[in-house]
């Protein structure tokens, strides 16, 4: 069950200013939303201009193959490099088995 009370001047006023607080408050939140989108997409953009950066960086240099390059203290690029594999040669064993060039 349900029932509906009056408001006296007081209260109505009291209701009205909460009101208007509430819909200032959701107006807030709407705009805070949209800085929020935006600066979003600012911090994309800039991430991808800083990758571009830095793959120009390291090309610049001659470093070909890498797996990551990211900005490193004072004006440094910290770069990881591929795992190499030792040169593999065929050894002069009768099972032909390619043993690492270092043990030949």
């Amino acid at each position: 069950m349900e029932k509906t009370i009056q408001l006296d001047q007081r209260e109505l006023q009291t209701a009205q200013a909460i009101d208007q607080e509430l819909m200032r408050a959701w107006a807030q939140i709407g705009v805070l939303s949209e800085q929020f989108k935006q600066a979003e997409k600012t911090r994309e953009r800039v991430i991808e201009k800083q990758r571009d950066f830095l793959q120009q960086a390291v090309a610049a240099r001659g470093i070909t193959s890498y797996t990551n390059a990211q900005p490193g203290p004072n004006g440094t690029v910290v770069i990881t490099l591929p795992d190499e594999m030792p040169a593999m040669v065929e050894a002069s064993k009768p099972n032909g088995i390619a043993v690492p060039a270092e043990a030949n």
